[in-house]
């Protein structure tokens, strides 16, 4: 496995491991001068810090930070392409399903640690590979058919739609399915409030939907109530 080292302003030195077999291996990071070990799954440390994320995607420049000479990407090789998509949407879909499960369960922490994986899940998959999570029919229908309207779910997957989806993607859509129908009406729900906020604000020329891993991930979480 290929070795990685940084460095970041702190002057503490990482090293990271990751399997050309697998991108979802945890990474090892070794902190501080004596070289702390640590495993953390590499969603999860991507979505805390900007840090990793750049690094992850090779996208550091000399100017950001410093890198040692020993720096190689940790990336998947580019030959692995298509295996890598396949990996991220069943990644989707597993989180997915744990999402629906902690409705089961009602457990609202469980679903919004879930739903910040499936934010970052959904970064990689647009982001760098320019495709959206759903990719047929019958996977929006049993988001629809396990959800709830306002559910977090359901917003995240519009507000994607939104963003990466131009109009000739809905012109062949039947619209007597329910679940299309709901999706559609919602999404224009969703830029119907778009445009309602930018006309309080007098503000139309800034019309904008930022994506959800530029935002706040708590947008899309169930509020827990502290009693």
């Amino acid at each position: 496995m290929p070795e990685t080292i940084l460095s970041d302003s702190t002057g503490l030195a990482y090293r990271g491991k990751i399997s050309r077999h697998s991108v979802f291996e945890p990474l090892k990071i070794l902190v501080g001068p004596d070289a702390e070990e640590f495993l953390i799954n590499e969603e999860l440390i991507c979505r805390q810090s900007r840090f990793f994320k750049t690094a992850c995607r090779n996208l550091l420049t000399t100017g950001d930070i410093e890198i040692s000479s020993e720096f190689i990407a940790i990336t998947a090789p580019q030959s692995a392409g298509s295996e890598v998509i396949e990996q991220r949407y069943a990644q989707w879909e597993q989180l997915r399903r744990c999402y629906s499960l902690g409705d089961e369960l009602l457990a609202p922490a469980f679903k919004n640690a879930t739903m910040d994986c499936l934010i970052t899940v959904s970064d990689y998959l647009i982001t760098d590979h320019n495709v959206f999570p759903c990719r047929m029919v019958q996977e929006l229908e049993i988001i629809y058919e396990s959800t709830h309207p306002r559910s977090g779910l359901r917003m995240l997957v519009v507000d994607l739609a939104i963003k990466c989806m131009g109009i000739e993607s809905f012109s062949d859509l039947d619209m007597s399915r329910p679940c299309l129908a709901e999706f559609c009406s919602e999404m224009l729900g969703r830029v119907s409030t778009l445009l309602r906020d930018c006309m309080d604000d007098d503000d139309l020329d800034t019309l904008d939907l930022a994506y959800p891993w530029d935002i706040d991930s708590s947008e899309y979480h169930y509020e827990l109530t502290i009693v």
